[in-house]
């Protein structure tokens, strides 16, 4: 499944017209609603996560998630790379200890 962004709060600049979206600037930490199927039950999640679009983009090029985007969380990371939310988690594999 691709990565599917929605940038909030939405700039006025920002126009979506069929497939083109014009970006607000990727520097700026803003919350994003990130849309992702989790590789667990197949369910689609939106979660409002603090990261840059220069972020995401460094970690869709390659880069591991921990050193593109340094100051989320591990449930924010594991949701970005795979949908996974920490109630999935822990129904799959049980609590922490």
């Amino acid at each position: 499944m691709q990565l599917q962004l929605i940038f909030v709060p939405a700039p006025e600049s920002t126009r979506i017209r069929q497939s083109t979206v014009v970006r607000p600037n990727t520097r700026k930490v803003v919350a994003m609603k990130i849309l992702r199927r989790s590789i667990l039950t197949g369910r689609v999640h939106v979660r409002d996560i603090n990261i840059t679009g220069a972020q995401l983009e460094a970690w869709q090029r390659g880069e591991l998630i921990q050193d593109a985007a340094p100051d989320l969380t591990a449930s924010e990371r594991e949701f970005i790379i795979n949908g996974v939310t920490d109630e999935e988690w822990s129904e799959a594999f049980g609590e922490e200890e």
